[in-house]
């Protein structure tokens, strides 16, 4: 699945999104965002239609916790 370029399965993007938002809210409670940017996803099979597809991409910082 490449949900940037779309499905080859019409509405399959839609599983691919929501378990995306669901891991996002999980890491937010142990980790911060640093920053947001755009990054631009060059296609990379005969399929997809688009050259490149503009995303948004965030960048994480984990840290260990701390055993007290």
């Amino acid at each position: 699945m490449n949900p940037p370029f779309g499905t080859r399965k019409k509405g399959a993007d839609m599983e691919f999104l929501s378990g995306y938002e669901a891991l996002r809210d999980f890491n937010a409670k142990s980790a911060e965002v640093i920053c947001e940017l755009r990054y631009d996803l060059p296609k990379l099979y005969k399929f997809h239609k688009r050259k490149e597809v503009d995303i948004a991409v965030d960048l994480w910082r984990f840290e260990p916790r701390q055993n007290n």
